[in-house]
């Protein structure tokens, strides 16, 4: 959907809100396969709406914001949370509860966003959506992807039915022809 809306003229950015335990893998996996220059901003809040001091309403603000700014583009994908721009390569979620939990150890802030005012440090690091690797123009539905719950001592039995399937077969040779 991100890369439809990207693609239209009259759209300057993506804003996409979204939940906090896979934000970070979301954003990745749209900065390496959404082929624009357009900003695509994802957002999200650590307290609910009925909270005393719900971060929401701000945060999804801030992204509106960011999104709309031409500095954004060709910045990659971006998640603006708690006044703080990150890009998605580096983003991680360090606690469950903190409200300012996402983090960008590796390569630091994009920049920040303080009641609609973007301000920005640096460009993305690697490659990104403008110039991604991964084009999936051709691919109209993604493969299964297995979650297997692991534990100590176990035989990996579950893991070995998985891995004869055909979708894991798919998925390898996909990885094989990059």
């Amino acid at each position: 959907m991100s890369k439809k809306l990207a693609a239209m003229p009259d759209v300057d950015g993506v804003v996409i809100t979204h939940g906090t335990d896979t934000i970070e893998e979301s954003a990745y996996f749209l900065n390496l396969v959404v082929k624009t220059r357009k900003p695509i901003v994802l957002t999200a809040s650590m307290r609910p709406s009925t909270a005393l001091s719900a971060d929401g309403p701000l945060n999804f603000f801030n992204a509106v914001a960011v999104a709309a700014n031409k500095e954004a583009a060709g910045r990659g994908v971006l998640v603006v949370v708690n006044d703080w721009i990150h890009g998605a390569s580096s983003l991680t979620k360090t606690s469950t509860t903190a409200v300012q939990t996402f983090m960008s150890p590796l390569s630091g802030l994009i920049g920040t966003v303080a009641y609609g005012e973007p301000e920005f440090y640096r460009g993305p690091v690697g490659r990104n959506t403008q110039d991604t690797e991964f084009p999936i123009d051709s691919i109209t539905a993604l493969p299964r992807v297995d979650i297997i719950m692991a534990y100590e001592n176990m035989d990996g039995a579950i893991i070995d039915a998985a891995d004869r399937t055909k979708d894991v077969r798919q998925i390898q040779r996909m990885f094989d022809e990059y």
